[in-house]
């Protein structure tokens, strides 16, 4: 019987990033050493995290020194894995390099030296890398995923859409996925899109469970000046999440588009206290001199 931990990383390996997070974020007795270390590797970020993330990684690198070939090129790999989660993305690059050339076949560190490479906008050195590993596995959702990331970063948005198109149609289950597609939708905003974001999210089972799709709902409906249907969803999101700020935020719009410019303020001075700045002070003078 699989574990968890297993679960998690096929779910990874399919660019299944929404249930991944839920997987991690659930209550579970299982207490097995490589998923309690991936739960601190991938779940929210705490101090007790990090500091079992800088012990393990202390152990991996004393015992470095003493390893060859394939053995060593997991530990490079797992050393790469802990720079990353500390946002230490040119040690991760190095140790990723290194894993790649002593272990080829080894398409989770040829992966992550893509990842590396994207992180820090070395675009045409991840694109080389990611096709690479597709021409060994065409099949691996994550890669084919940040393939088309990439492509939208460098605003090739068309066929960004196009490849996410066709991961949705293999995999029409996989929300994590479709997330990153409607995402996408969104940006291009052309004729019909928002409108297909809104029959994807209809067609998705469950999708309803996850606030990223959620949110991207809200702002599909938006889009589309449904303010009637966009607004109880958007209050949903801030009552489960008072600190989520594309809820506030939203429903500061939707106040706006209402005219209704006495709670406008208000709720523009609460987005404010926690993500202050120089456009909204300037907003909120405005109204203050108009009231």
């Amino acid at each position: 019987m699989s574990s968890q931990n297993d679960r998690f990383l096929e779910l990874l390996a399919a660019g299944n990033t929404l249930e991944g997070q839920r997987l991690l974020q659930s209550d579970s007795s299982e207490n097995e050493r490589r998923w309690n270390l991936n739960r601190t590797m991938y779940g929210p970020s705490t101090e007790e995290g990090l500091e079992s993330v800088r012990e393990a990684e202390s152990a991996h690198l004393e015992r470095l020194t003493g390893e060859e070939g394939q053995i060593r090129a997991n530990t490079l790999y797992n050393l790469g894995c802990f720079s990353l989660m500390q946002d230490d993305i040119l040690a991760a690059r190095m140790r990723f390099s290194e894993a790649v050339k002593l272990d080829p076949g080894n398409l989770m560190s040829r992966h992550n030296l893509a990842y590396a490479h994207e992180l820090l906008a070395e675009f045409e050195e991840a694109k080389s890398e990611y096709e690479a590993i597709l021409a060994i596995n065409p099949s691996l959702g994550m890669t084919r995923l940040n393939l088309a990331l990439v492509r939208l970063q460098e605003s090739d948005v068309d066929s960004a859409i196009e490849d996410l198109e066709q991961l949705n149609a293999q995999d029409p289950s996989n929300l994590g996925l479709l997330l990153y597609l409607v995402r996408a939708l969104l940006y291009r905003r052309g004729e019909n899109d928002t409108d297909r974001v809104l029959t994807l999210l209809d067609l998705a089972p469950n999708a309803g469970q996850y606030p990223p799709l959620q949110e991207c709902r809200a702002f599909a409906l938006f889009l589309k000046e449904d303010m009637e249907a966009a607004e109880p969803i958007l209050q949903a999101l801030h009552e489960a999440n008072p600190e989520d700020l594309f809820a506030r935020m939203g429903l500061v719009k939707i106040l706006g588009a209402h005219g209704n410019f006495s709670d406008l303020t208000e709720a523009l001075e609460a987005y404010n206290s926690r993500d202050p700045s120089e456009r909204i002070d300037a907003i909120l003078t405005d109204l203050h001199t108009e009231t």
